[in-house]
C-alpha cells in the first residue's frame, strides 16, 4: 500500500475530519491574497467553484476590480462579419492562437457557431452582421430585414430578437442613414443591457433604443445637428457621421471631418445628446484615432468614466488623457504610449511582405478594456494576409492574436465574468462559464434590478449645442 501512494483508511478519515476546520481557520486577508495571486480568470472561476467561502470573496465588487486590474479579461477570439454577397450570411469566429488549454476548454464549451440564428425566428434574408460585443454578449444586425439579435455564445443563451418594424420610422426620408447599433452592459447587473442606434439625414439625428425591459423599442425626437456638417447645400452627402464608439456609459459619434463629435449621455434619468469639438491635437495631425474610456473595470463608478483618445501618427501610438466624464472639451494631456515601428517590422517579416514606404503601416480598429486592437493592413483588403494584434496600454506589450485576410469588419470577444460571480439573482448555476443555462427562460420573468429606462423618462432627452 505504501508503494501505491495511498494512505491507510484510518489516516484518511482523520485528515478528512480535520481539513475543513483547518481550512476555515485561514485568515480572510490570506485567502484574498491567495485568490488575487491566481494567474488567470479561468483559475479564479475554478477556485471559486470549490466552496461557498471563496465564491463570496471572489464575488465582492472591490475584489473584482483589483483582480481585473492585474488580470484583464482574456480575448477568446474575433467575430468576423460575412462578405456582403454571402447568403446565408452568418458571422464566423476565429479563436486566438494560444498555448492555453484552459482557454481552449472555455471556447469548446460555448456555441460559437451561433446555431440560434439557424433555428430561431425565420428572418429573410438571413444576412447577419456583427455590430458590437461586450460582457460576453454579441450584437448582430440585419438591415435588410430590420432586425437585431443579441446572443451570448459562451453561455449558449439567446438574449432576444428585436424588430425595427415595431418602431415608427415613417417620419424620416428615403435617404436616411442608419449607423451600426451599440451595446452597453453593466457588470453589477448582468441581466441588464441597452442597445442604441442612430439614424440621420443631412442635418438631423435621431437616437433609438431597445433595453431588456423595453423590447418594443423607443425613438427619441429628431434633433438638429449643430455645426452644419455639410456646408455645401448642392452636395448630396448623407454619410457625415462615423459609427459610434462606447466609453463607459457614453457613446460618441464623430463627424467625418473629425472636428466635432455627437455624444450620448445615458447617466441621467433621461438621455442627453450634445456636441463637442475634438481636440486639435488629433485632427491637426490627420491621424486615425478611436475613443474609449479609461479601464472601466478598475473604475469605482462607470458613470464617471472619462474619455480617452488613442490615435496613430507616424507609427507612434499617442494617448490623450484627462478631462471630465463624457467630455472632450476639457484639457487633455498627451503622451506617447509606444513606438510600434520595430514590432510592425517584425510582423511584416513574418508575413514575408515589404513595409509600405509612406503612411501609417498599421490601422487601429478599437480600444477596449485598456487594449488597443490594430491590424497590419487597411480594412477590406482582400487576398492580403494580415496580423490582428493587441497592445496593452498599461504594459506596452504587443500580442499577436491571429493571422488571416482582413475581408470584413470584426469585433473582439473577451471572456466575461460568470454570472455566479457577479451576484446575478437570476443565475442558479454554480458551474461557472460554459455550464448549462435555460435559454428558453423568458427575460420578462426575470427579477429586474439596476438601472432601467422607460418611455416616460426616455423622452426627456435634451440637446446641447457647442
Amino acid at each position: 500500500m505504501a508503494c501505491s501512494g495511498e494512505l491507510p483508511p484510518e489516516k484518511r478519515r482523520r485528515i478528512s475530519a480535520t481539513a475543513p476546520h483547518a481550512f476555515h481557520c485561514l485568515p480572510c486577508p490570506l485567502e484574498i491574497n491567495i485568490l488575487q495571486s491566481l494567474p488567470s480568470l479561468v483559475s479564479l472561476v475554478r477556485a471559486a467553484s470549490t466552496c461557498r467561502r471563496w465564491r463570496d470573496l471572489a464575488s465582492d465588487p472591490g475584489f473584482r476590480r483589483r483582480f481585473r486590474t492585474n488580470h484583464p479579461p482574456p480575448v477568446l477570439g474575433l467575430f468576423f462579419s460575412p462578405p456582403n454577397d454571402a447568403i446565408p450570411a452568418i458571422p464566423s469566429f476565429a479563436p486566438v492562437r494560444r498555448d492555453d488549454a484552459d482557454l481552449a476548454k472555455v471556447v469548446l464549451s460555448g456555441d460559437f457557431l451561433l446555431t440560434p440564428l439557424y433555428v430561431g425566428p425565420r428572418v429573410a434574408p438571413p444576412c447577419w452582421f456583427v455590430a458590437d460585443s461586450r460582457s460576453g454578449r454579441l450584437l448582430l444586425f440585419n438591415w435588410q430585414a430590420m432586425h437585431l439579435a443579441l446572443l451570448n455564445p459562451l453561455e449558449k443563451r439567446v438574449e432576444g430578437y428585436f424588430d425595427f418594424s415595431e418602431l415608427d420610422l415613417m417620419d424620416g426620408g428615403p435617404q436616411d442613414q442608419f449607423l451600426e447599433p451599440r451595446l452597453i452592459c453593466f457588470d453589477e447587473f448582468p441581466s441588464r443591457f441597452w442597445i442604441f442606434f442612430l439614424r440621420h439625414d443631412q442635418r438631423r439625428v435621431q437616437v433609438g433604443m431597445f433595453t431588456d425591459t423595453m423590447r418594443e423599442g423607443m425613438l427619441l425626437p429628431w434633433l438638429d445637428a449643430p455645426e452644419r456638417p455639410n456646408p455645401n447645400p448642392n452636395e448630396q452627402r448623407d454619410d457625415w457621421l462615423e459609427d459610434g464608439m462606447v466609453a463607459g456609459v457614453f457613446i460618441y459619434w464623430f463627424y467625418k471631418n473629425y472636428r466635432h463629435a455627437i455624444i450620448l449621455d445615458t447617466t441621467t434619468e433621461g438621455l442627453r445628446c450634445y456636441a463637442e469639438e475634438v481636440p486639435p491635437a488629433v485632427y491637426g495631425e490627420g491621424a486615425a484615432y478611436c475613443v474609449l474610456g479609461e479601464d472601466v473595470a478598475a473604475t469605482e463608478d462607470p458613470h464617471a468614466c472619462s474619455p480617452r483618445i488613442v490615435y496613430v501618427h507616424r507609427n507612434m501610438i499617442h494617448r490623450l488623457t484627462g478631462g471630465a466624464p463624457g467630455s472632450l472639451a476639457a484639457p487633455l494631456l498627451r503622451d506617447v504610449v509606444k513606438d510600434l515601428g520595430p514590432d510592425i517590422e517584425s510582423l511584416f517579416v513574418d508575413l514575408h511582405m515589404q513595409l509600405p514606404e509612406v503612411g501609417n503601416r498599421f490601422t487601429i480598429f478599437g480600444l477596449r478594456d485598456g487594449f488597443v486592437y490594430f491590424t497590419t493592413s487597411h480594412p477590406v483588403v482582400q487576398n492580403v494576409a494580415t496580423w490582428f494584434c493587441s497592445l496593452s496600454l498599461e504594459t506596452g506589450q504587443v500580442e499577436k492574436l491571429l493571422c488571416r485576410t482582413y475581408d470584413a469588419r470584426f469585433q473582439p470577444y473577451t471572456m466575461p465574468w460568470p454570472r455566479f460571480l457577479l451576484g446575478d439573482p437570476d443565475d442558479d448555476n454554480d458551474s461557472g462559464i460554459g455550464g448549462p443555462s435555460d435559454s428558453s427562460k423568458g427575460n420578462n420573468e426575470r427579477r429586474q434590478d439596476g438601472p432601467a429606462f422607460s418611455k416616460k423618462n426616455g423622452r426627456s432627452s435634451t440637446w446641447s449645442n457647442l
